[in-house]
């Protein structure tokens, strides 16, 4: 048998170097003539990404460098091939015009140069970004003059940006006015100085009116004071002008837009100033959360769903609604829009490197094995040629995604507390959880129980409910699973190292079996094609939201709340219903998949990286 080759650290490196060069190749589309342009492209790009490492590393600068698109060329290809402004088809032709002023005298005072022809809607600016990306500290970059263009082409890009589109000319036009006179605004009050810690930017509701903005949005953003786990808001306002602190990022507080990808040459850099000596609690309070991701709209997206049911060997039959003959495909369609932000697009690749030689576990009922073999899905359909293992072994079933080393792991507990088999049949103990050693050493933990807590007579699989040493036949249901859930908070705050592990909670999944939850009494979720589309659902949250909530209030160690439960409320079209395998009957408690748990997972990858 032939001896393992000795993995050494530098080859170690080197191999994560071509994995990141790979997931850059992947990221910006990057494709070369051959293996060798690819290697020489690859050591450039080994060269940049080391550079910009030792010069973070060193810490004695006011910013950090971060690489782009431009990584695999040298500073003098880069300089070189973008030396200006870029050309037309590598010339320097212009765009001819036929229109010119007569007069220098005749030249009024504003113009829209588009309907002259001299601006081009929204042209590829791609060449224009610099090599390295600059993060600035205050001190820096209070004297920069900020780089504009033309209202009219800023205007362009910026519907390009936001995806806007308006039905008709006019429209267009009279939401061109108020963007400029906002614009305007933006540039005097940034103008005047008046000793402001901060600068404002256009957002993505620059062509709206101050009233306009008031009635969508209700002022300000509120943002969460704590982790968005426990669910207290608190608003951005500031009750007195002497409250206010010394520095302020306003990107955090929502009220202007975060310089992030900055594609094509971004329409006005801008710049948001903080003091070197800001309050690192103000920081911490301000920075905990900056959008509500669970608070939007459901909106239709041909580019759903993100993965096939038929190339992935992970779903199972019971959620395989087009496996087994659902004849529509809009519930596949949906994607989640937040109101104040874009949830980021999932990339399974990026999560593997970010979570390699990791183990996640998935603990509670089938709604945990719907949100994992969702999240299993996701990620094969990144790297559909990755070796993995796929073992179901004593109600433990896994997926090892072999070239990273990541485990997702299955543990079905439907009550997270101990169900035991004793002489007196079987006893639901709600103070005791003697399974959890099977919990610890987890990277990663998503919890989920409530289902099977409301199930009665056959299908109840407990016959006793036991707390302390008194049993009971029955206990009212909200009661018993307030206990349990306490019981678990409990063991969260004694067993779990916070700087080691992630928790998270899968809020309360809800059902569709009655219609009178969305004013529909004669209906269920067998035939619904589409989400309800209402504003306010009018069977408003279950109670077992509020004893979630409740419980919360007691945890000491961080638990990230995914709360899923208004935005499934809506998805009474996404159910398997008749469509679920060999299961008889009508299901609307669990999810077809592709479906409603891809935004469950797209949740939790915001929270993990967004």
């Amino acid at each position: 048998m032939a001896a393992a080759p000795q993995v050494t650290s530098r080859n170690l490196q080197e191999v994560l170097m071509s994995q990141k060069h790979e997931q850059w190749m992947l990221k910006y589309g990057k494709v070369y003539e051959n293996a060798e342009e690819k290697e020489k492209r690859f050591q450039i790009f080994k060269n940049n990404v080391e550079f910009i490492e030792s010069f973070n590393a060193a810490g004695n600068k006011p910013y950090k460098l971060s690489g782009n698109r431009f990584l695999d060329q040298t500073n003098d290809e880069f300089k070189a091939s973008r030396n200006g402004y870029r050309r037309v088809n590598g010339q320097g032709s212009r765009i001819e015009t036929s229109f010119r002023y007569k007069n220098v005298a005749a030249v009024p005072g504003s113009m829209d140069w588009r309907k002259k022809g001299a601006v081009t809607p929204v042209k590829d600016q791609g060449q224009c970004a610099v090599l390295l990306v600059l993060a600035l500290s205050a001190s820096q970059v209070t004297s920069r003059k900020l780089q504009q263009v033309s209202l009219s082409e800023r205007y362009e890009q910026w519907m390009f940006k936001y995806g806007k589109v308006y039905e008709n000319d006019k429209e267009k036009e009279r939401r061109f006015e108020i963007f400029k006179d906002n614009v305007e605004l933006i540039e005097s009050f940034n103008a005047a100085g008046n000793y402001k810690p901060y600068k404002l930017s256009i957002n993505e509701f620059a062509d709206q009116t101050n009233d306009e903005f008031k009635s969508v949005r209700n002022g300000y953003k509120r943002i969460s004071n704590r982790l968005i786990s426990s669910r207290k808001e608190t608003s951005s306002r500031f009750e007195n002008v002497s409250d206010v602190p010394a520095a302020i990022d306003w990107r955090k507080n929502g009220a202007v837009t975060p310089i992030n990808n900055q594609g094509p040459c971004a329409e006005n850099f801008f710049i948001t100033t903080t003091n070197s000596n800001s309050n690192n609690t103000n920081n911490r309070k301000l920075g905990s959360s900056t959008c509500n991701f669970f608070q939007g709209k459901w909106v239709y997206d041909p580019s759903y769903p993100l993965y096939s049911p038929t190339n992935c060997p992970f779903v199972d039959p019971e959620f395989n609604c087009q496996k087994y003959g659902r004849p529509d495909n809009f519930y596949l369609k949906y994607r989640w829009q937040p109101f104040s932000c874009n949830l980021p697009r999932f990339n399974g690749l990026y999560f593997l490197e970010k979570w390699r030689g990791k183990k996640i576990m998935f603990v509670g009922d089938s709604l945990s094995q719907n949100q994992w073999g969702s999240l299993t899905c996701m990620i094969h359909a990144w790297v559909p040629n990755s070796k993995y293992s796929f073992i179901k072994k004593n109600g433990l079933t896994s997926v090892t995604f072999q070239d990273y080393g990541v485990m997702i792991l299955l543990f079905r507990t439907p009550f997270l507390v101990d169900i035991v088999n004793e002489k007196a049949g079987r006893v639901l103990k709600l103070d005791s959880i003697q399974m959890g050693n099977a919990w610890r050493g987890m990277d990663m933990l998503v919890f989920n129980t409530w289902h099977w807590w409301t199930h009665t007579g056959r299908t109840q699989p407990w016959d006793y409910v036991q707390e302390g040493n008194k049993m009971y036949k029955d206990m009212n249901r909200l009661i018993a699973f307030y206990k349990g859930l306490t019981t678990w908070a409990r063991w969260v705050n004694r067993n779990i190292d916070s700087r080691k592990t992630r928790v998270f909670f899968q809020g309360i999944s809800p059902t569709h079996y009655e219609g009178r939850d969305w004013n529909a009494p004669t209906q269920s979720c067998s035939g619904q094609t589409k989400p309800f589309l209402g504003t306010r659902y009018p069977a408003g949250i279950p109670l077992a939201s509020v004893v979630v909530n409740k419980v919360f209030s007691r945890l000491k160690k961080p638990v990230y709340l995914l709360d899923v439960t208004r935005l499934s409320q809506y998805r009474k079209d996404a159910h398997p219903s008749a469509y679920s395998g060999d299961h008889s009957g009508t299901d609307c408690s669990h999810w077809c998949l592709p479906g409603l748990p891809d935004t469950w997972n797209q949740l939790l990858y915001a929270a993990l990286f967004g």
